[in-house]
């Protein structure tokens, strides 16, 4: 905090007498944030990617990764309420269809859970990938079964799945329902297709995954292979990402907190394990509590019971 401040002071000054020397060109603001800048108990999506703030370290790292050719798979692991899904969706993929990696812009993106349709990842994938096959006459189940009984090779549909397109990125969200949801004759399986797609030069896969499933993932010696080169740790974040996480935002949206109160959420929050989810679910209930000239209060933070309580006395 008195690195960011010392910092601060310099730039003010710097930013002074380059005023006082030449005019200072007009720069558009973004646009103002409508609606609730902190979206509580769910993860950030694409659409919240101009609010989300406080990972930048840990996007770059990934697009560092995806941007070497032989990196075709990678996992973000990380605790419950960490934000995995949230840095992927909201973090990495905005940067890629910015262009991050040469030729991302034009790269086909697919989302879906192992456990979408089900017991049956197959099916969930079919479904996932029906939209990029469209001319044929598959239908999800027939499709899924095509590929689960090696009747039809992935590669062979990569053609017409990247008809205009560079690669295909595959976003695994919640990876763990594969331990879960996933019947178990289908589990290794669906590693055995991840493992060959993962070979294919236009083919990027992206996952996330609760830390605590890590152990069921290194019994399978194939999903290993996998891990030893293609999984990337999320801590929870620091201090000073949690305050970007809630300060700028806020900015986004014009709302103003009241004197001292960022410290005192950043007090309550700590670091223990799903620290993170009960912060932004009290942020999110702030915001509702905000004054009609946007302000966000003591009075309505100490009402609801801080960031530890606010959930409690929710439910």
């Amino acid at each position: 905090d008195h690195l960011r401040n010392c910092i601060g002071r310099l730039y003010e000054k710097h930013k002074t007498r380059e005023e006082e020397e030449s005019v200072k060109p007009a720069v558009s603001p973004p646009p103002r944030w409508k609606g609730s800048h902190f979206p509580g108990l769910r993860a950030f999506t694409e659409k919240d990617a101009p609010i989300f703030f406080g990972r930048g370290r840990e996007t770059d790292g990934l697009i560092r990764i995806l941007s070497e050719p032989e990196n075709r798979f990678v996992i973000v692991v990380g605790a419950s309420g960490s934000g995995k899904s949230s840095l992927v969706a909201a973090g990495l993929l905005p940067r890629l269809k910015a262009g991050a990696i040469e030729k991302s812009k034009n790269w086909r993106y697919i989302r879906f859970l192992p456990g979408d349709m089900g017991d049956n990842p197959f099916l969930a994938l079919a479904v996932a990938l029906l939209p990029c096959l469209e001319g044929d006459d598959w239908r999800a189940p027939d499709l899924a079964d095509s590929v689960l009984n090696n009747a039809l090779k992935p590669i062979e549909l990569m053609p017409q799945i990247l008809a205009h397109h560079a690669t295909l990125l595959l976003f695994i969200d919640q990876f763990e329902e594969l331990f879960t949801l996933v019947t178990p004759r289908y589990r290794e399986l669906f590693i055995e297709l991840l493992a060959q797609l993962s070979e294919i030069e236009r083919m990027r896969i992206v996952a996330t995954m609760r830390s605590d499933f890590y152990a069921q993932c290194v019994q399978s010696p194939v999903l290993t292979e996998l891990l030893r080169n293609g999984s990337y740790p999320l801590a929870a974040p620091g201090f000073g990402a949690l305050r970007e996480m809630i300060a700028r935002p806020a900015e986004r949206a014009s709302l103003e907190f009241e004197e001292g109160l960022i410290s005192l959420i950043l007090d309550d929050t700590g670091k223990a394990p799903g620290a993170l989810a009960l912060m932004a679910f009290a942020l999110s209930q702030l915001y509702a509590a905000r004054t009609s000239e946007g302000k966000l209060m003591h009075a309505a933070y100490e009402g609801f019971g801080k960031v530890q309580g606010a959930i409690g006395q929710r439910a």
